[in-house]
């Protein structure tokens, strides 16, 4: 955890006393946001300010509860627990730019801490470490591993607070005993090169199985056009095709397949890491695989297609300013709509019974004369609502928020919903689907549907039993590390998937360090790695050159430049930092262009490094010119190697470089 400062300048004796100051100042702060905030109310809903900025949530006003969690009662915090972390809360909201659901794992771990010493029972000022220890392990029983670790470090932040406040009696200085990361960031396992499985396939948390490749293929096939959620199975072809972030997905433009000059297809989208500020974005191109061209083409088809309307929605919520009343513009102002109108008009009945919205906000009216299907009256009269109702109501599930720009493009062009693929009806609190709102569809929708309906969906339709045990961006992660194996260059790889630099393309190989070393032995067979190891494999006897691969390279780093094959599992580099000093255990991939600028930037330096060093042994004050001059020719000979194996000029890069020292 970092180290935390005291949010009070003074700290008093009184415990009771700093807590109260401690308050105070979080009342003071005038955050934007907080203004209608009522400090008793045990739910807080934010209106402005940042934390209404939800990257991928749902739209609508946020809200921070403080209560318990679910799993031990979801009652209100009370007492010096509500008070502390309220106060603590709107600390963090002002030293920090935290979203909305760090602050709500916050409090759920204050709550935590509260139950444990019985809430009211025992005050804050009394807290000891065995309450957060015991606390933490509350937790771990309650939540999965990833879950319990975010809890576990808000425990420790919680109590890293109470000290630097001074808010209890004695020093906590608490660090949970058994925290320790997910299993899935651990370190690395040992295996024989010569496993089945180093050369079957790639494996991981991150890697989605071939299975949910399979299975998508398979309900995009046999999911009906008309289905509610064919949508959500025509996003995940995309993701499994093309491999971009969910984000960019959901916000891919309204467009058709394109080609460039050399009939290369792709999709224009806007990319997310590289936008200039928070509101304008650079569009560029996603090249499609061509296996995969004819299905995104059909797929592009087919989301224009059942799209429309709700784009034409989105078009008419923009003009009006409000929602799309142009359903209910041919009915009399006195006509009367019942349930089974409601239902065929695409309503919830819900909205008409006893306890929906309009009959709480009286819009719903009874009808003593109106008979059943069977001609009979009711013993309680049927209930109806007007034309003025309905409107009412519509207007009341609109957000202002969703006429807003979805995206701004760097060159100015303005994008609402009605100029992107993935667009729906809006879904109701009563469970129906909006018939005059529409909305883009967020990555909470997306992870809803994974999670609660994708199982059913594959039972139907899909003919297996997949387990929804992958996220949006897990695609992202298995194209990049499929193409890594197949011997992509990083630089290939950074440009294709739309990164500015190529060492984030590095957290998303996956490869295993048997398989990367096997690689790396066959590119050998090749004649694509330059170097010592490569040199010594091409001079060695036939019956030799095996053995000597399978025991020279048991591993592979990344330098930046070039490879190193030493196991440093067994001794530390006795040429640390000297890679390009002649070391027999560095190489270089001969194809991969993404490393010229580097190598070329290192010569640059070397041979001016060299000539400085000449310079000062001509001088009367020689010092130790002649061995450095010795050690830089070394890197100076394989950088040169090197140059030469991209097909490159040492000769004009040095003078361009000495020329520029001159």
């Amino acid at each position: 955890m970092p180290k935390l400062l005291a949010f009070l300048n003074k700290l008093e004796l009184d415990r009771a006393l700093n807590l109260s100051n401690l308050t105070y100042k979080a009342k003071m702060l005038g955050m934007l946001g907080f203004e209608c905030i009522d400090w008793d109310a045990p739910s807080w809903k934010f209106t402005a300010g940042p934390l209404t900025i939800m990257s991928a949530k749902r739209s609508g006003n946020p809200s921070i509860y403080f209560k318990h969690a679910p799993s031990i009662g979801a009652q209100d915090l009370e007492g010096d627990w509500d008070t502390v972390a309220k106060t603590l809360f709107c600390l963090r909201a002002h030293r920090s730019n935290q979203k909305l659901p760090n602050h709500q794992t916050f409090v759920a771990a204050v709550g935590y801490v509260s139950h444990i010493v019985g809430g009211t029972h025992r005050r804050l000022s009394r807290l000891m470490p065995e309450d957060l220890e015991a606390a933490c392990r509350l937790i771990s029983t309650h939540y999965k591993d990833s879950t319990a670790y975010n809890l576990h470090k808000a425990v420790i932040e919680f109590g890293a607070h109470c000290d630097a406040n001074q808010l209890c009696n004695v020093r906590l200085e608490f660090k949970y005993s058994g925290l320790k990361r997910p299993a899935n960031a651990g370190g690395v396992a040992h295996k024989r090169l010569d496993a089945l499985e180093n050369l079957e396939q790639t494996v991981g948390d991150r890697i989605v199985d071939l299975s949910v490749f399979e299975l998508i293929g398979s309900l995009y096939q046999n999911v009906p056009r008309n289905h509610k959620y064919r949508m959500y199975v025509l996003m995940l072809v995309l993701l499994a095709c093309i491999g971009r972030r969910f984000s960019e997905i959901a916000t891919l433009p309204l467009q058709e397949v394109g080609a460039d000059a050399e009939g290369r297809r792709y999709l224009r989208y806007f990319l997310m890491k590289t936008s200039k500020g928070d509101n304008a974005h650079p569009i560029d191109r996603a090249w499609l695989p061509t296996d995969a061209v004819s299905i995104v083409e059909d797929v592009v088809a087919e989301l224009a297609d059942i799209t429309q309307a709700a784009r034409s929605t989105a078009q008419e919520m923009r003009i009006v300013g409000g929602p799309d009343l142009r359903w209910i513009e041919p009915y009399a102002e006195d006509h009367r709509f019942y349930i089974a109108d409601l239902a065929t008009l695409g309503f919830s009945f819900n909205v008409l019974r006893p306890g929906g919205w309009l009959t709480q906000n009286g819009l719903t009216f009874p009808d003593p004369d109106k008979l059943t299907s069977q001609g009979i009256r009711p013993a309680k009269p049927s209930r109806f609502t007007t034309k003025h109702g309905l409107t009412s109501y519509c207007q009341s599930t609109f957000d202002p928020r969703l006429n807003d720009p979805i995206r701004i493009a760097t060159t100015g062009q303005v994008y609402y919903q009605e100029d992107l693929f993935f667009v729906r009806y809006a879904g109701m609190s009563s469970g129906g689907v909006s018939v005059c709102v529409v909305a883009p569809v967020t990555h909470s929708m997306f992870t809803t549907f994974i999670r609660d309906h994708l199982e059913l969906l594959t039972s139907e339709f899909g003919g297996g039993n997949v387990k929804p045990d992958f996220s949006s961006h897990d695609f992202r992660h298995t194209i990049n590390t499929l193409l890594n194996d197949g011997g992509m260059s990083d630089y290939v790889q950074t440009k294709w998937f739309g990164r500015k630099y190529a060492n984030d393309t590095k957290a998303y190989q996956h490869t295993s360090r048997e398989k990367r070393a096997l690689i790396y032995q066959e590119k050998i067979r090749e004649g694509k790695i330059g170097g010592a190891i490569a040199d010594k494999y091409i001079q060695l006897p036939v019956e030799y050159k095996e053995a000597y691969l399978k025991a020279k390279i048991t591993g592979v780093h990344e330098l930046g430049t070039g490879m190193c094959t030493r196991n440093l599992s067994q001794s530390p580099c006795p040429n640390h930092l000297e890679c390009h000093a002649k070391c027999s255990d560095f190489s270089w991939e001969k194809d991969n262009d993404g490393k010229k600028a580097g190598v070329v930037r290192a010569f640059e330096i070397e041979v001016v490094q060299y000539e400085n060093a000449v310079t000062k042994s001509q001088s009367n004050r020689q010092g130790e010119s002649h061995q450095w001059m010795a050690h830089s020719q070394k890197k100076i000979d394989t950088l040169t190697a090197m140059l030469g194996d991209f097909d490159m000029d040492a000769e004009a890069i040095k003078a361009k470089a000495l020329g520029a020292q001159s």
